[in-house]
């Protein structure tokens, strides 16, 4: 075999578990695991076959365990790089997460609105009898006068005539002798009395939600009071989960000697469905770096992100972490939580289609 660059054919004398047709390798010519991965160097071949003889199987991890907040920082920082935004309507944005910060279309309320039913009035002119202009109820412009002895009656959030400055409380009024009038036996104590400013509970401009939020009825209604309509999302993540191991089957069937049922896969595609992902199923991997490695590429095709269960201990079987260190960084093989020793997280920027990379 003559690596990448010219240069001598170096012998090995390790079985080849890495697809050769040969039983033992030189490396002196091109093997199927050369093809896959388009450029290996000889001392990372010849370390996979040390790992495939079962020789020179590291005794301990080379990275160095993480807190459990500090797991969950890196693999959301990464998957948002995986994911694509997309804008939903706001009848179908209920369970999905916030790509970005939504802020309001406009303010709340959009007008001086009355808090309560009563008259709008210049609360200078006090108490007294006052001839009623006409009336404003919710969802009509204001169109009569207000001031030098003439109030509006208006109803709870109707907008407030401009040259009104408080609203008095119909339970602070009687009627008058007179058609037309009413007596206002309390005045308004201050300006802007049972008068909602423009933007009082939210501004035009001012964030509502956060990035990475997820939406449900309550933030809908906000939204939806904010005025936005079209809500940017991540696209839901197509997961794939892989479980590896020559002792699993699926559930169900006959349950030979030694043999154990696959619960963590339907257990992790259920939880991916749960929380708004589309699952993908890669089944069950037996314990062979060819099997391992064609469903690794599968994943890459079909997911944005791939879950996998076993296969990522210090056993001569345990493929999954060589196989992933080729294709980016490694992010910890194991956190502080009892328990769950081993796990790994993979940080890549690779996409295997067609053969080409």
């Amino acid at each position: 075999f003559v690596p990448d660059g010219g240069g001598d054919p170096v012998p090995l004398r390790y079985r080849c578990t890495l697809g050769n047709r040969r039983s033992w390798c030189s490396l002196r010519r091109t093997c199927d695991w050369y093809i896959l991965l388009k450029s290996v160097t000889i001392e990372s071949c010849a370390q996979e076959i040390k790992m495939g003889g079962g020789v020179d199987v590291p005794r301990s991890s080379s990275y160095p365990m993480v807190e459990v907040p500090a797991a969950v920082e890196i693999v959301l920082s990464q998957a948002e790089r995986v994911l694509e935004r997309e804008l939903v309507e706001l009848e179908e944005v209920a369970g999905r997460v916030l790509f970005e910060d939504v802020l309001a279309q406009g303010d709340v309320p959009p007008f001086r609105a009355s808090i309560k039913d009563g008259y709008a009035v210049v609360q200078a002119e006090g108490p007294g009898i006052y001839d009623v202009s006409g009336e404003v109820t919710a969802g009509r412009k204001p169109d009569t006068d207000v001031g030098n002895g003439k109030v509006v009656y208006v109803t709870t959030g109707a907008p407030v005539p401009d040259e009104a400055d408080a609203v008095v409380q119909v339970e602070w009024t009687k009627p008058a002798e007179e058609p037309g009038q009413i007596e206002i036996t309390r005045g308004a104590p201050k300006v802007g009395h049972d008068i909602r400013p423009v933007g009082t509970d939210v501004k035009k401009g001012q964030t509502i939600l956060s990035a990475r939020e997820e939406v449900h009825m309550a933030e809908v209604g906000l939204l939806a009071t904010c005025n936005v309509r079209n809500v940017p999302v991540y696209k839901n993540a197509r997961v794939a989960v892989l479980s590896t191991g020559d002792e699993l089957v699926e559930a169900g069937g006959e349950l030979p000697y030694g043999m154990i049922v696959d619960s963590n896969r339907p257990m992790l595609l259920a939880a991916v469905g749960s929380v708004g992902g589309i699952p993908v199923d890669l089944g069950i991997a037996p314990d062979e770096e060819r099997a391992v490695t064609s469903a690794f590429m599968d994943a890459m095709v079909k997911s944005d992100v791939l879950i996998t269960s076993g296969g990522v201990s210090m056993g001569n079987k345990d493929f999954i972490k060589p196989l992933l260190e080729r294709y980016g960084t490694v992010g910890w093989t194991s956190f502080y939580i009892s328990g769950v020793r081993p796990n790994l997280v993979l940080l890549y920027e690779y996409r295997y289609i067609s053969g080409e990379s």
